[in-house]
């Protein structure tokens, strides 16, 4: 009994369905548009992480939780009272700037250090 009841629902909606579609009140699939394709990737795009490490007293401020790749991060190093910024480095070691003001241009997941050192008294 509830299974050809069932049945019965499933044959209504089914002719429901297919007079919807017949009279354009709802599309067929082949007719729902989705876009480009090409389009639902965008968001996808290479995003990278930029980490700067502070070493010494003092802020860094400019950098985002994310950036596409070639997109600069517009940094400024900030000292703290007694300290001065002695420069950016990469993870490495190795040097980048001694601004204050530095432009990276992020093209991978990076970390850089501002390295604050202290004023001798």
């Amino acid at each position: 009994m509830l299974r050809k009841l069932f049945m019965l629902l499933a044959f209504v909606a089914l002719v429901g369905i297919v007079a919807l579609t017949v009279v354009k009140l709802i599309p067929t699939f082949t007719e729902l548009d989705f876009g480009d394709p090409e389009s639902h990737f965008e968001n996808q795009s290479d995003k990278y992480i930029l980490t700067v490490k502070v070493e010494g007293e003092g802020t860094v401020t400019g950098v985002n939780e994310s950036y596409s790749e070639g997109e600069p991060a517009m940094l400024e190093a900030l000292a703290a009272d007694g300290w001065v910024f002695n420069g950016w480095y990469k993870q490495s070691g190795e040097p980048i700037s001694i601004e204050q003001r530095c432009s990276i241009v992020v093209e991978k997941d990076t970390t850089i250090v501002a390295k604050f050192v202290k004023i001798a008294e």
